[in-house]
């Protein structure tokens, strides 16, 4: 148990708060990607299979592109204003995946929705990377030990992150109704928000 906590958590109580709920944070949102995006594979079926593979690449290459443009303008106004930031992404991300729900209904328009949501998805993370490099930035300052609390939170959300990807899986898997996933896309949804405030609460 000193091993693992060596490991994953430090004596600075900032940190250890921060990892804790990070941790919580990254298991919530994993889940909702992978119900998500069953979501959004499930529609594809729906579409001529020719253009399924054309489909899928295109709402990448918008996201990515319509992220990029987004990227240039946001970087000094999230060390302006933090807080704001944190808000904006915690809306542009769960906009972005609830934007799944709409999709079956209207699959003709698969590449302008999932496009549009693929530019809040990338616009969101970028958001959120900024604000834990922001928290790193702030935790580490006494120790100068950037890359040690680096390295540690990494591990924790990668670890997070898995363990949610599991979790959305078992639930795709053994939960077929869309109303009950989409209960649980907001319950996950819910608990990414509060975790992550949690997060960075005394940090930022």
């Amino acid at each position: 148990m000193n091993k693992l906590k060596e490991i994953f958590l430090k004596t600075n109580k900032s940190f250890n708060n921060f990892a804790i709920w990070s941790f919580v944070s990254n298991v919530a949102v994993s889940s909702e990607l992978v119900i998500s995006t069953h979501n959004m594979v499930n529609t594809l079926s729906l579409i001529n299979t020719d253009y399924r593979t054309l489909n899928y690449v295109s709402k990448d290459i918008i996201g990515q592109v319509g992220g990029l443009f987004f990227m240039s303008k946001i970087g000094k106004k999230i060390d302006l204003s933090p807080k704001k930031a944190l808000i904006a992404t915690n809306i542009l991300q769960q906009s972005s995946l609830f934007s799944s729900l709409l999709i079956p209904q209207v699959p003709q328009y698969f590449i302008p929705i999932t496009g549009f949501s693929s530019i809040l998805s990338n616009a969101s993370f970028t958001i959120f990377g900024a604000l834990n490099a922001k928290c790193i930035q702030t935790i580490s300052k006494d120790d100068n030990n950037i890359c040690e609390i680096y390295a540690k939170i990494s591990l924790i959300n990668t670890l997070g992150s898995s363990i949610g990807l599991i979790l959305g899986l078992a639930i795709n898997s053994l939960i077929h109704e869309e109303s009950i996933r989409f209960l649980f896309l907001t319950f996950f949804g819910t608990i990414r928000i509060i975790s992550f405030n949690k997060a960075i609460k005394n940090i930022l």
